[in-house]
């Protein structure tokens, strides 16, 4: 029974979560038109499967980062939604979101165990995180591969936790990582690069040969080898690729030295989320108590919440939404952030009293539960709302549409003419930048997604939507 019970609870806490955060998001909705074209671009079937993973859309073409991996993942859930619609089941949730998640939270409970820690306290951590707003509210389909590199992440301070610094297993976990996400790329290096200072006194150089032939392999791709084949097996063949790896797409625009104060303040944003939703002052005491928990290693919280801030400012040279009210908690370019300081957190509780411990983690757990109905309101209330509060219509026009028996029209929807689209005309729309204007059968009508289902049930299609506003 014992052993039965080391698989049955963590798989109760992760089915949990994942049963009230698909509840919560009724269905999930399109963000923008990116993944309203991603849904056609992974779905064409006049693109090779190597076209599409390799570069799904003129939009990732023009601000290529190398993340062909992360693009694989995202086909797998751009079929898998596309057959549910096909059959009666309109969504659009990340099957990946939560496989990865879901790994990660098993990955955590499995290694709690090995290094024998209370079972109470362990399935208390894992309730922390996927009460976290931004790993709970995760699952929509967009940019699937952040919840891969936050799975490949724990997993790498796993194996380095072990000492595991041999080719065979860290090379390929690493390089995994670099070619999911930009993100990934930059939480590897920095893992790799807490670990040799961890390390110093037993450094040499073999142990640094999984992380530099990493990078180096995946800077040479990136540089010479991905835009090649992007010119030679995709439709994308007079773009301008950039041949900056330090590049983060729109990084060197607008770069300031608020950018890293405000990363900062993000970092300290995810953890004051991941722990109840705390006071940011308090926030920034609880990082400075987990510092002295670890004692001789108290510039390892310091260090880490550092060099978070530092990839968070390099990002808001290109998403400054990272830092609105409503993105703060909520969006998946914090998940790697929020995995990081959990573990944090999580290695700091075990420094702890453990009955003290416990009643803290209870704390935290039942306040995070408690706030997630506030994030809630905010995020569907936010910069966001028209494209949520649309959803419903989407995924009813998908579902009559798919509902009706085999149309006769012969006209098939262009594939290769919609990767190409990048003008506002071709974008569904935000309800919002028409001040109320826009009717829902007008927002519905935006989606290129629902003509290229109409198309493939041989219906009439058309490009919908309105002009400008």
């Amino acid at each position: 029974m014992k052993h039965k019970l080391k698989y049955i609870l963590p798989s109760v806490v992760i089915l949990a979560w994942i049963i009230c955060s698909v509840w919560t998001q009724h269905g999930g909705f399109l963000l923008y038109g990116e993944a309203d074209l991603f849904l056609i671009d992974h779905n064409s079937q006049e693109r090779s499967f190597l076209s599409k993973v390799l570069c799904p859309h003129r939009h990732d073409a023009e601000n290529y980062m190398a993340r062909e991996l992360g693009h694989l993942v995202e086909h797998v859930d751009a079929v898998f939604i596309h057959w549910c619609v096909m059959n009666g089941v309109p969504h659009f949730m990340s099957i990946t979101n939560y496989l990865f998640l879901g790994g990660a939270g098993l990955l955590f409970w499995f290694e709690a165990m090995r290094g024998g820690m209370n079972k109470i306290n362990a399935l208390l951590l894992m309730g922390l995180f996927y009460s976290a707003p931004v790993v709970f509210m995760s699952g929509n389909y967009v940019r699937s591969g952040h919840a891969a590199a936050t799975f490949l992440a724990l997993w790498l301070v796993v194996l380095l936790a072990r000492g595991e610094t041999r080719w065979r297993y860290a090379f390929p976990i690493t390089m995994t990582m670099v070619w999911v996400d930009r993100q990934g790329l930059f939480a590897a290096i920095s893992i790799w690069l807490v670990y040799f200072v961890l390390t110093r006194k037993d450094f040499n150089v073999l142990k640094a040969v999984p992380v530099i032939a990493a990078v180096c392999i995946h800077t040479f791709h990136y540089v010479f080898i991905g835009p090649w084949l992007i010119h030679h097996f995709t439709p994308f063949t007079d773009v301008v690729i950039p041949v900056n790896p330090l590049a983060v797409s729109g990084a060197n625009k607008g770069q300031s030295f608020m950018n890293f104060i405000h990363g900062w303040y993000i970092a300290l944003s995810n953890l004051r989320f991941l722990c109840g939703s705390i006071p940011l002052m308090l926030a920034a005491f609880l990082a400075v108590k987990m510092a002295m928990l670890l004692k001789s290693r108290w510039w390892v919280v310091l260090a880490t919440i550092g060099l978070i801030s530092v990839m968070n400012a390099i990002i808001l040279g290109a998403a400054k939404s990272l830092m609105w009210d409503d993105c703060l908690p909520s969006i998946y370019y914090h998940l790697i952030g929020t995995a990081i300081i959990w573990i944090l957190v999580s290695i700091s509780s075990t420094r702890m009293v453990p009955n003290v411990a416990t009643w803290i983690l209870v704390a935290l757990v039942m306040t995070n539960i408690s706030m997630l109905p506030s994030h809630v309101r905010g995020w569907k209330s936010g910069h966001l709302q028209g494209f949520i509060a649309g959803a419903p219509f989407i995924r009813q026009a998908l579902l009559q549409t798919t509902q009706r028996m085999y149309g006769t029209s012969t006209a098939r929807y262009n594939t290769l003419e919609s990767c190409q689209f990048t003008g506002w005309n071709w974008i569904m729309k935000n309800p919002l930048e028409y001040g109320g204007r826009l009717s829902a059968q007008e927002f519905v009508e935006s989606s290129q997604y629902l003509q290229f289902v109409r198309s493939e049930m041989h219906y009439p299609f058309g490009r919908g939507g309105r002009g400008n506003p």
